[in-house]
């Protein structure tokens, strides 16, 4: 049985700094609007982080533009507008567009960053947060289906895991915005909504005209959907969200091991 969520447990204040790391444009809305509309209220700083700006989602263009072969400057055009869209979903949620850093990572790519590039975008990472400090961490969960949202889990897992110094402090969350997995549903906790918040989300997603064009109803019933946080243990926070109990970093290569030990090469959930 789900726990109920309740703000004592994040603990928002004046002092709190609350870093969200999103994949793409709309994950804001999608899955943590209403911890940062209560973060918001509470007075703490916000840093919202879009690892990629969304550009490679060719059929709402498509549809959009009227157009069907799709080349790099359509991309950019397509991934700018997208950056728009989640600036004026931000301000929806009272968060600064001030307060968003967009890294331009390759959209549908994160996994052959991971896998290629890890050294280099673990540490990029990890300056990105031990230098802003925030108290709380809202990051992509590993469970996630959708490519791009469970190997950047993967990534950041290494990061709070490996790479930031253990007296660094901050209390993480992951959030799920695809798939119904049991590892994390059945450990997530419940975030309660009022009214007011759940109007505003819902124009927060509405925001996001590129996205909703094609898939209106679907990204419509986040807005009624509770959000769920999963805390995560610095040195277990992989185990937490899966039936994995750890991933372990080679030079060419990421491997998950099960509970009993067994060994399978990492390859993003599709």
């Amino acid at each position: 049985m789900l726990q109920d969520f309740c703000m004592a447990e994040l603990g928002f204040d004046l002092l709190s700094r609350v870093m969200l790391i999103a994949p793409h444009p709309d994950d804001e809305s999608l899955a943590c609007s209403i911890a940062l509309q209560q973060a918001v209220r509470a007075g703490a700083s916000l840093r919202v982080v879009y690892a990629t700006n969304g550009d490679d989602n060719p059929w709402p263009q498509r549809v959009l533009e009227r157009k069907w072969r799709l080349n790099t400057a359509d991309r950019k055009r397509w991934g700018k507008l997208r950056r728009a869209e989640a600036l004026a979903a931000l301000k929806i949620l009272g968060v600064s567009p001030d307060e968003a850093r967009f890294l331009g990572w390759r959209d549908q790519g994160l996994t052959d960053l991971l896998m290629r590039d890890c050294r280099s975008t673990l540490q990029r990472f990890a300056a990105i947060i031990s230098g802003w400090s925030p108290t709380h961490l809202l990051v992509p969960s590993i469970a996630d289906t959708h490519p791009d949202h469970n190997a950047l889990g993967v990534l950041l897992y290494f990061v709070l895991a490996d790479v930031l110094p253990m007296d660094f402090e901050t209390s993480a969350w992951s959030y799920v915005v695809h798939g119904r997995s049991a590892a994390f549903f059945e450990r997530a906790q419940k975030l309660p909504q009022s009214r007011i918040e759940t109007a505003r989300k819902k124009l927060a997603i509405c925001c996001h005209k590129t996205q909703i064009k094609l898939s209106r109803r679907r990204f419509l019933a986040y807005a009624n959907r509770p959000e769920r946080l999963l805390k995560l243990e610095r040195r277990s926070c992989f185990s937490d969200e899966t039936d994995w109990r750890e991933a372990v970093a080679r030079p060419s290569q990421i491997l998950l091991q099960s509970r009993t030990g067994a060994l399978r090469p990492f390859v993003a959930i599709r």
